[in-house]
Protein backbone atom coordinates (compact mmCIF):
# COMPACT_ATOMS: atom_id res chain seq x y z
CA UNK A 1 0.00 0.00 0.00
CA UNK A 2 1.15 3.55 -1.03
CA UNK A 3 0.94 5.98 1.36
CA UNK A 4 0.34 9.64 0.03
CA UNK A 5 -0.47 13.02 1.39
CA UNK A 6 -2.66 16.00 -0.06
CA UNK A 7 -0.28 19.46 0.17
CA UNK A 8 -0.95 22.98 -0.59
CA UNK A 9 -2.27 26.30 0.09
CA UNK A 10 -5.23 26.32 2.32
CA UNK A 11 -8.32 26.76 -0.64
CA UNK A 12 -6.21 25.64 -3.74
CA UNK A 13 -8.59 22.72 -3.93
CA UNK A 14 -6.58 20.19 -1.82
CA UNK A 15 -10.18 18.77 0.09
CA UNK A 16 -12.01 18.51 -3.20
CA UNK A 17 -8.92 16.20 -5.05
CA UNK A 18 -9.38 14.09 -1.60
CA UNK A 19 -12.64 14.07 -2.04
CA UNK A 20 -12.90 12.86 -5.92
CA UNK A 21 -9.89 10.73 -5.41
CA UNK A 22 -11.41 8.73 -2.18
CA UNK A 23 -15.33 9.06 -2.61
CA UNK A 24 -15.50 10.46 1.30
CA UNK A 25 -17.53 13.12 1.63
CA UNK A 26 -17.66 14.21 4.87
CA UNK A 27 -14.49 15.70 6.07
CA UNK A 28 -12.91 17.63 9.60
CA UNK A 29 -13.37 21.29 9.53
CA UNK A 30 -11.14 22.43 12.44
CA UNK A 31 -7.52 23.16 12.23
CA UNK A 32 -5.22 20.06 12.05
CA UNK A 33 -8.18 17.28 11.23
CA UNK A 34 -6.91 14.72 9.54
CA UNK A 35 -8.45 12.92 6.26
CA UNK A 36 -7.94 9.84 5.68
CA UNK A 37 -9.03 7.67 2.48
CA UNK A 38 -8.32 4.83 0.76
CA UNK A 39 -8.34 3.98 -3.18
CA UNK A 40 -7.89 1.17 -5.21
CA UNK A 41 -6.24 1.22 -8.23
CA UNK A 42 -8.05 -0.34 -10.86
CA UNK A 43 -5.49 -2.84 -13.07
CA UNK A 44 -6.93 -4.46 -16.08
CA UNK A 45 -3.71 -6.78 -15.98
CA UNK A 46 -4.65 -7.99 -12.31
CA UNK A 47 -7.97 -8.88 -13.61
CA UNK A 48 -6.15 -10.62 -16.49
CA UNK A 49 -3.64 -12.80 -14.41
CA UNK A 50 -6.58 -13.29 -11.45
CA UNK A 51 -9.24 -14.68 -14.78
CA UNK A 52 -6.66 -16.76 -15.85
CA UNK A 53 -4.88 -18.70 -12.54
CA UNK A 54 -7.98 -18.05 -10.54
CA UNK A 55 -5.92 -17.27 -7.11
CA UNK A 56 -7.75 -17.87 -3.76
CA UNK A 57 -8.05 -13.56 -3.38
CA UNK A 58 -7.67 -10.86 -5.79
CA UNK A 59 -6.32 -8.01 -3.70
CA UNK A 60 -5.46 -4.52 -5.96
CA UNK A 61 -3.37 -1.86 -5.46
CA UNK A 62 -4.49 0.59 -2.76
CA UNK A 63 -3.40 4.35 -2.26
CA UNK A 64 -4.04 5.83 1.49
CA UNK A 65 -4.50 9.28 0.88
CA UNK A 66 -4.14 11.83 3.68
CA UNK A 67 -5.09 15.42 3.79
CA UNK A 68 -4.45 17.50 6.59
CA UNK A 69 -6.46 20.58 7.38
CA UNK A 70 -4.91 23.98 7.35
CA UNK A 71 -6.15 27.44 8.02
CA UNK A 72 -4.68 30.34 6.64
CA UNK A 73 -2.14 33.06 8.48
CA UNK A 74 -3.49 36.44 9.42
CA UNK A 75 -2.45 39.66 8.65
CA UNK A 76 -2.04 38.08 4.53
CA UNK A 77 0.80 35.83 5.08
CA UNK A 78 1.06 33.02 2.70
CA UNK A 79 0.15 29.83 5.14
CA UNK A 80 2.52 27.02 4.18
CA UNK A 81 2.02 23.17 4.68
CA UNK A 82 2.88 21.82 8.45
CA UNK A 83 5.03 19.08 7.14
CA UNK A 84 4.97 17.06 10.49
CA UNK A 85 1.79 15.71 9.49
CA UNK A 86 3.63 14.54 6.64
CA UNK A 87 6.59 12.43 7.68
CA UNK A 88 5.36 9.01 7.41
CA UNK A 89 4.08 9.34 3.61
CA UNK A 90 5.68 7.57 0.46
CA UNK A 91 4.33 10.76 -2.31
CA UNK A 92 3.31 13.97 -1.96
CA UNK A 93 0.48 15.28 -4.13
CA UNK A 94 0.94 19.28 -4.84
CA UNK A 95 -2.10 20.98 -5.37
CA UNK A 96 -1.64 24.09 -6.77
CA UNK A 97 -4.28 26.61 -7.02
CA UNK A 98 -4.43 28.54 -10.60
CA UNK A 99 -7.98 29.73 -10.23
CA UNK A 100 -9.45 33.11 -9.27
CA UNK A 101 -12.52 33.06 -7.55
CA UNK A 102 -13.80 36.16 -5.61
CA UNK A 103 -15.75 33.73 -3.20
CA UNK A 104 -12.12 32.08 -2.37
CA UNK A 105 -9.50 34.60 -1.61
CA UNK A 106 -6.34 33.51 -2.11
CA UNK A 107 -4.12 33.96 1.30
CA UNK A 108 -1.26 35.52 -0.33
CA UNK A 109 -3.65 38.20 -2.06
CA UNK A 110 -2.69 37.07 -6.11
CA UNK A 111 -2.46 33.74 -7.42
CA UNK A 112 0.14 32.53 -9.15
CA UNK A 113 1.14 28.66 -9.60
CA UNK A 114 4.88 29.16 -9.85
CA UNK A 115 5.66 31.14 -7.52
CA UNK A 116 2.96 29.31 -4.72
CA UNK A 117 4.87 25.23 -6.04
CA UNK A 118 8.09 27.48 -5.19
CA UNK A 119 6.76 28.51 -1.83
CA UNK A 120 5.89 24.86 -0.80
CA UNK A 121 9.10 23.79 -2.67
CA UNK A 122 11.05 26.02 0.12
CA UNK A 123 9.51 24.71 3.04
CA UNK A 124 9.56 21.19 2.44
CA UNK A 125 13.88 21.50 1.70
CA UNK A 126 13.66 24.39 4.98
CA UNK A 127 12.07 21.27 7.06
CA UNK A 128 14.53 18.71 5.23
CA UNK A 129 17.40 20.92 6.36
CA UNK A 130 16.35 21.22 9.97
CA UNK A 131 16.10 17.39 10.12
CA UNK A 132 19.59 17.03 8.77
CA UNK A 133 21.03 19.81 11.45
CA UNK A 134 18.85 18.12 14.53
CA UNK A 135 20.74 14.32 13.23
CA UNK A 136 24.31 16.36 13.07
CA UNK A 137 23.90 18.03 16.44
CA UNK A 138 23.55 14.19 17.85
Amino acid sequence: MLHAAVIGFPSSGKTTLFQLMTSIRDSPRAKGDVNIGMSRVPDERLDRLTAMYNPRKHVPATVEFTDIVSTARGGGATALVDVAGYKNADALVHVVRAFRDEAVPHPAGSVDPARDAQAMEDELILDDLGIAERRLER
